[in-house]
């Protein structure tokens, strides 16, 4: 199995989603094959992306969900701050 890691990039006050994200993550619907792919999100919380109370990566992954991808294709996000954050929390995790 591949795993698909989305990075993280801002979103509004309210939660919702940036251009440059929904970007990603429409390429990451885009080229996801449920039988030989898991999907890692990525962000967590900074002020210069995301000041709201939930994490970056969960509003990420929601979107995802909606447009039907399984939760079960997802493992653990990365809470991260910053593209470095991302790339070492993740492959730390896997």
């Amino acid at each position: 199995m591949k795993t698909l890691v989305v990075l993280g990039s801002p979103n509004s006050e309210d939660g919702s989603l940036g251009y440059t994200a929904l970007d990603r993550l429409d390429y990451c619907k885009a080229i996801f094959e449920p039988k030989n792919n898991y999907i890692i999100c990525t962000g967590g919380f900074g002020a210069h992306f995301n000041t709201t109370s939930k994490a970056h990566a969960n509003y990420a992954m929601k979107y995802l969900m909606d447009k039907r991808v399984e939760s079960q294709s997802f493992l653990e996000p990365a809470l991260s701050g910053n593209t470095v954050e991302d790339a070492v929390m993740t492959k730390k995790k896997y």
